[in-house]
């Protein structure tokens, strides 16, 4: 039966390519293909003929020899360990130098930006505008103050509200400036790591979905905000993920992006891409993202947009390291 299957395959590389595409799970395959949601059959993060191949040789595996095409298993990253696939269905590596989890995510065309019908929108938001991204690796979590004082020596936060003693070595960094990241021995130099581009940001915010608020689209459950913090961050983690298995994209803290902030970024070509960075703007202020642990409700949506001086530095900035892919 399987080879029938084979054959059948084989004689349309289009329909196996679709069909590979489809939802393949690791039960149903009796341990074979990757169990995933987006079509990933290998597990190598990425959507592409391979996971054909990868099928093929489950398909063929009673037969005298497997297909003979190497498909392998997720990509080896130079200075990161894969730890496993995540729930949602995308490979997660550790970085060796620091133990900070990132998620690989595979880029491609999103629509950036929000629609005029969007409740608690700013003009800044707009146009919606297509982007075209390359893949990369982003941060699970928001850097934690354990993760920051064990490359810098130091932790700058001011713990605003925390009870007297509470251990907050898991909760995000914060009172950290764009500048200290960026310094000559800031955090970015020593480890080798970088700042998301504001289009990567909301990409991984996003998550494939239109709505303000990945996830659930309950604000109670994926975000720190106002109304549910206490007046203070929490540990990283405690809210749900999006569906890339990211946490804490709409709350907590605000996180820095790379830009200078331009209100009429979004409207240049410039804005689609490939892996657009605003680099001017009248004031150089730099881009921050997400809500934080003070934020309104319409200030946690995914297309939320706002700007401070590269040395400003308050008790709801932080940020979540990224690393390219080739």
């Amino acid at each position: 039966m399987r080879k029938l299957l084979i054959i059948a395959l084989l004689a349309n590389a289009a329909l196996l390519t679709a069909i590979t595409f489809q939802s393949f799970s690791g039960a149903e395959a009796g341990g074979g293909p990757v169990a995933s949601e987006n079509g990933d059959t290998n597990g190598d993060g990425v959507r592409n003929l391979s996971d054909a191949v990868a099928l093929l040789n489950w398909l063929f595996q009673d037969g005298p020899e497997p297909v003979a095409i190497e498909t392998g298993g997720p990509s080896a990253i130079p200075g990161f360990t894969f730890s496993e696939m995540n729930a949602e269905g995308y490979p997660e590596y550790t970085h060796d130098q620091t133990g900070i989890v990132f998620v690989s995510l595979p880029g491609g065309d999103f629509d950036m930006g929000s629609m005029d019908c969007e409740g608690g929108r700013f003009d800044d938001e707009g146009p919606v505008h297509r982007v075209r991204l390359s893949p990369f690796l982003i941060a699970k979590y928001e850097c934690t103050q354990a993760q920051y004082e064990a490359v810098m020596g130091t932790n700058p936060s001011g713990n605003f509200r925390q009870p007297e003693g509470a251990d907050t070595s898991n909760n995000p960094v914060e009172t950290v400036s764009w500048d200290d990241l960026k310094a000559e021995d800031g955090f970015l130099a020593r480890t080798g790591l970088s700042l998301p581009s504001e289009a990567q940001w909301e990409y991984a915010c996003r998550a494939g979905l239109s709505l303000p608020i990945s996830g659930t689209g309950n604000l109670d459950e994926m975000v720190w905000y106002e109304a549910n913090s206490g007046g203070t961050t929490h540990p990283v983690g405690e809210k749900l993920p999006n569906q890339f298995g990211l946490h804490d994209m709409h709350g907590n803290v605000v996180e820095w992006c790379e830009d200078v902030y331009s209100d009429g970024f979004y409207g240049s070509p410039e804005a689609a891409g490939p892996d657009p960075v605003s680099d001017s703007g009248p004031d150089e202020f730099r881009i921050v993202r997400g809500g934080s642990w003070f934020s309104l409700a319409r200030h946690c949506r995914s297309a939320f947009r706002d700007f401070r001086p590269p040395d400003y530095r308050t008790s709801d900035d932080g940020f979540r390291p990224l690393r390219p892919l080739p």
